[in-house]
């Protein structure tokens, strides 16, 4: 049999490269990471991740930070040099998203940098936070009623305040993992944040009994802290540093290219962003100690020691 020569300079490359015909749409990788999350795969495990199907399409998709377009050219090769002999998937095309997460990247910043990066996602943060779930019907008034409220700085009894709910984005429950690792998952939608902090005093109760919560929440001393008068804000959920990429140190001064890895966000209570924040690295962490109150105000401790009291009971 004849060899089969090589030259590395006549392979496809590139970040983008599509095959097929013109006009061909692949999913772009926000879709593959939201299908994954849709399937119930892990994708805070972003080395090598499950492969995500899209039957629809007759599609697998490999993707993560150990997936590389050497192996996409390999593909490539073989059908096109041995089609018949070697039967190998039809390669469809890749596409590289740039960007180092901030875990592998965080020890070799500069003070100036870490600022830098800290005052970004903090405005980041202010900006999702703008992120409000529609009101019940009637719409019309309670939109006029929380704008008016809001326009004249007034402070409303609880009780005719307009509701928050707490939920997904699209209304469903919340799939914050402290309520997976409790086996109470998806959690909610909640109405209000006193039925959203009843559910997660409930996660002490592992015999799976659901009482009245309520009053439990009000017999347990340890749970003073969660009161029901605090904001509800959009949150992320999971700002760990392997869901922060960063830009490439050659492009000049750093800068978050993308925040990844949204399928705990949804409508929490305020805290919630900076206790799941320092949870993932430990309290006693350079970041939670240092930078952390840069990003996102400190919580009180009273609900932090609540929150915790519960969180250490799930795991």
């Amino acid at each position: 049999m004849d060899p089969i020569y090589i030259n590395s300079k006549q392979l496809p490359t590139g970040d983008n490269c599509t095959f097929g015909p013109a006009g061909t749409e692949l999913p772009t990788p926000e879709q593959v990471r939201s299908k994954a999350e849709h399937d119930g795969h892990d994708t805070s495990k972003t080395f090598r991740p499950e492969p995500v199907r899209f039957p629809e399409l007759g599609l697998i998709v490999k993707w993560g930070e150990d997936i590389t377009i050497a192996e996409g050219q390999c593909l490539w090769v073989l059908r096109q040099h041995l089609r018949e002999e070697v039967p190998v998937p039809t390669i469809h095309g890749w596409r590289r998203q740039a960007g180092d997460s901030m875990a592998s990247r965080w020890n070799d910043l500069s003070e100036d940098d870490r600022l830098s990066i800290c005052s970004q996602l903090h405005n980041m943060i202010m900006s999702w936070r703008r992120i409000k779930p529609s009101l019940d019907t009637p719409g019309l008034f309670q939109r006029f009623f929380a704008a008016f409220v809001e326009f004249f700085n007034l402070e409303i009894a609880s009780e005719t305040t307009p509701k928050c709910h707490l939920s997904a984005i699209n209304g469903d429950g919340l799939r914050d993992i402290i309520f997976c690792d409790a086996g109470s998952y998806p959690a909610g939608p909640f109405a209000n944040i006193s039925e959203f902090h009843d559910a997660y005093s409930n996660l002490l109760m592992q015999d799976g009994t659901r009482a009245e919560s309520i009053s439990y929440r009000k017999r347990n001393q340890e749970l003073a802290g969660l009161r029901d008068d605090i904001p509800v804000v959009f949150t992320h959920a999971d700002l760990d540093f392997s869901n922060i990429l960063l830009s490439d140190p050659q492009d000049g001064p750093v800068c978050i290219k993308a925040v990844i890895d949204w399928h705990q966000s949804g409508w929490y209570p305020e805290p919630w962003e900076w206790l799941k924040s320092q949870s993932v690295v430990g309290p006693h962490s350079d970041w939670a100690k240092k930078y952390l109150s840069r990003v996102l105000k400190s919580v009180p401790h009273d609900y932090f020691y609540a929150w915790e009291y519960i969180s250490m009971s799930t795991i």
